[in-house]
């Protein structure tokens, strides 16, 4: 669905709070193309989040977003 390389994961690793945080990537309105990309370390999954486990960590990623996301490199 995304990708991450090696390098980003390296560093969202080093950005990770605690192993219990998610990593959340959302598309909302707004910015001069009218979409703006978000990421935050969130507590937990909603349920309409999709989540994807990459191996060192898991990023949620809302049903609405995932659209805009996909092929994401």
């Amino acid at each position: 669905m995304i990708t991450i390389t090696d390098k980003a994961r390296t560093k969202l690793l080093e950005l990770q709070p605690s192993v219990d945080k998610f990593l959340r990537i959302a598309v909302v309105g707004g910015g001069c193309s009218g979409l703006k990309y978000g990421m935050s370390w969130v507590d937990k999954i909603e349920l309409k989040d999709i989540p994807l486990n990459l191996e060192s960590f898991t990023v949620v990623i809302d049903d609405r977003s995932i659209v805009f996301l996909k092929g994401l490199n």
